[in-house]
């Protein structure tokens, strides 16, 4: 099989052979080791099999945020409750995410990161299968427990809530820990020349997660046979099969990736020294974060504070234009059949979103990839060209979000709120790609800064990954490397965690305020379309900070081959050539 090609999306990482790594070689010998024993490049096929259990992961996450909130409501939870019950998304990426990357960094073990996979999978399907079947189990359980009083279905349906929302705390923090294991474990398996490759396999997997997951909510599993049996409408089929493809994609990763023991990880430090050390990095980082990542993490907060009403509120908004569609008297659609109509709208929108994925990441790299296009489109042209970098298409983004959002307004029937979901497809696939390619950018910018200094030691490219991941590499240049790496990857997931707990809070205020109205809304104005109009405001917000973003070296260097070719200079210089093609991001 071919391999594969670079993605245009991501910094290219600097390799072992292009930076000095004189003391560094004796200091992470392991690490070099491990790279030599994968060897060769490698074929689309192994990418995909280290890469694939991210299906698994993403495909019951998206099945909880799409579809859990009106499972919930059906349940019998309040919405106000329903937006309350999703501070567990912030609460795992807050908590979990840096305890797991911190255990798993540290364990000398060869299952080092499969063994963290396989255990949070195994709680994902248990906390899954709770939360499915939380009506079905609840009744034997005060049975068991308490009897058959009078107040029997009461409490069975009180405690069906319970269940659920443990189930759903626990489903959100074993998601954070297989999320976090996986992306470390490509990090430690490719190559550092297969890194923007096992990148761009992640992203790609994960869009196709959402594709396979807003198909199967948008089809009626009733009818389905082998699905009938399970019963109890379309969320509990949703989340079953999610979980047997999480057994499946995370079995393919587990049985075919190898890992090497890491004796040299081996420390007399406790657990909780670990986390704890963790922890006072992470804050003493923040103070120290380049000013580049400082500005990308502003509009980052902006981007999610839109972007998480829109994932946990979108099939809700669909939904209640079913029922508002319905004409007076004639009965109102059923739950699954309302929520269908929200799967379908999500479905294009994850179709829009993956072929604008596919699409987008080319267009701030079009002179590069056609040299003779800015010679014939002219000054006008070249123009355009420089116009289409990855500040302003994020700013593009946000902005169009900002107006998909504020199209509620007039949308009202089910085909003109579908089209509302899907066309918001294009802001998405530009917020999985921009952020982290700026973030990548001012991550190589000051490895390039400093590699004649403390980085020197840790020039090695995979020890540098390591570093990202905040790895317990021995000597002051590692700990500078760390604080180059961990600092960024740290306070951006911060930016990206932070929000939800601003969302879910306003979304409760929102619901609260909608339900004790006196005059009765219609469905176009009930508190789920003004949570959405919440996050288009935020969105504004943060299409207006993006002005302020810094001009990333890929995107000087992009302008300044524009600008020689504008004056008649068609030689290239190859010592700007590498750099360029090195920092395709832009």
């Amino acid at each position: 099989m071919r391999r594969p090609l670079p993605d245009p999306a991501r910094p290219r990482v600097a390799s072992s052979d292009e930076i000095s790594s004189d003391d560094s070689s004796s200091r992470c010998t392991s690490v070099k080791e491990l790279e030599a024993d994968i060897g060769g490049a490698w074929t689309s096929l192994d990418l995909l099999k280290l890469t694939v259990a991210i299906v698994g992961a993403q495909l019951s996450w998206t099945v909880q945020t799409s579809y859990g909130t009106p499972y919930l409501q059906e349940l019998g939870l309040s919405k106000t409750g329903t937006s309350l019950v999703w501070f567990a998304g912030p609460l795992g990426g807050l908590i979990v995410q840096p305890i797991i990357g911190a255990l798993s960094d540290t364990s000398p073990s060869r299952y080092r990161r499969r063994q963290f996979i396989v255990a949070a999978s195994a709680v994902m399907v248990i906390s899954t299968t709770v939360v499915a079947f939380a009506t079905a189990l609840a009744p034997g359980l005060v049975v068991a427990f308490v009897g058959r009083e009078a107040r029997f279905e009461e409490n069975a349906k009180a405690l069906s809530i319970v269940m659920a929302i443990i189930g759903v705390y626990v489903l959100v923090a074993a998601f954070n820990a297989l999320q976090a294991s996986v992306r470390a474990l490509v990090l430690d398996l490719a190559p550092a020349r297969e890194q923007s490759s096992a990148d761009a396999y992640l992203a790609r997997n994960v869009n196709l997660a959402n594709v396979c997951a807003y198909l199967a909510g948008s089809l009626d599993l009733d009818k389905t046979p082998l699905l009938r049996w399970i019963g109890a409408g379309q969320f509990r089929k949703l989340a079953m099969l999610s979980c047997a493809a999480l057994l499946v994609t995370v079995t393919v990763t587990c049985s075919t990736q190898h890992e090497l023991e890491r004796p040299e990880l081996r420390t007399a430090a406790g657990v909780w020294s670990k986390i704890l050390g963790v922890v006072r990095n992470l804050s003493s980082s923040i103070r120290t974060l380049p000013r580049p990542v400082k500005k990308v993490c502003l509009v980052q907060f902006a981007q999610w504070s839109a972007a998480f009403p829109f994932m946990f509120y979108t099939t809700t908004y669909v939904a209640e234009a079913v029922s508002a569609a319905v004409a007076p008297g004639s009965p109102a659609p059923s739950a699954d059949t309302a929520t269908r109509a929200g799967s379908f709208a999500l479905l294009l929108y994850a179709i829009v979103a993956l072929a604008a994925g596919i699409l987008l990441p080319h267009l701030p790299t079009l002179a590069t990839t056609f040299p003779s296009l800015a010679r014939r489109t002219g000054r006008v042209g070249r123009r355009v060209l420089c116009a289409l970098s990855m500040r302003n298409l994020w700013t593009l983004s946000l902005a169009w979000h900002a107006l998909c959002m504020t199209a509620t307004f007039w949308a009202g029937s089910v085909r003109e709120t579908t089209w509302v979901v899907a066309l918001a497809g294009l802001s998405w696939a530009v917020t999985c790609w921009v952020p982290y390619a700026l973030v990548g950018e001012a991550i190589f910018e000051a490895e390039a800064k400093d590699a004649s200094a403390e980085l020197h030691a840790v020039a090695d490219s995979a020890a540098l990954r390591a570093s990202l991941l905040g790895v317990d590499v021995r000597g002051r240049a590692a700990a500078a490397a760390d604080e180059a790496g961990g600092t960024v990857l740290g306070v951006h997931n911060l930016a990206i965690v932070l929000p939800q707990f601003v969302v879910a809070a306003l979304a409760a205020l929102i619901f609260r305020l909608s339900s004790s109205s006196a005059s009765a809304p219609d469905e176009r104005d009930s508190g789920t379309v003004w949570v959405l109009r919440l996050g288009g405001l935020a969105s504004a917000v943060g299409a207006v900070v993006s002005r302020w973003l810094e001009e990333p070296m890929s995107e000087r260097q992009y302008r300044a081959r524009l600008s020689r070719i504008g004056d008649g200079r068609r030689g290239e210089v190859a010592d700007e050539e590498a750099p360029a093609a090195g920092c395709r991001g832009g």
